[in-house]
């Protein structure tokens, strides 16, 4: 089983997947998923080249927020869209 303390703190102390599955004694790449989803809805994981890690500086932050308040807005761009497009939808039925 995963634990937050499995995780390396900063870049430099990053796992791979195969790392953390030896090291957790995971034998499927579905349980690892599966344990890494409950992790993160508790723990900021990030992943650079493949492997696994956590935050180590504010910037690493910073950065995380930034680049998810950009997933923000083009998901809210996404659907404004699509909610363009059902109402003509719904016009032409």
């Amino acid at each position: 089983m995963i634990s937050i303390d499995n995780f390396g703190i900063g870049r430099n102390n990053k796992k791979t997947r195969e790392d953390l599955m030896k090291e957790c004694n995971i034998l499927s790449v579905q349980e690892f998923n599966e344990e890494l989803a409950n992790i993160k809805r508790h723990y900021i994981i990030l992943v650079n080249d493949k492997a696994y890690y956590r935050p180590s500086t504010e910037i690493e932050y910073e950065l995380l927020i930034e680049k998810l308040n950009k997933n923000i807005e083009s998901i809210n761009r996404t659907i404004n869209i699509a909610e363009k497009e059902l109402k003509y939808f719904n016009e032409g039925e």
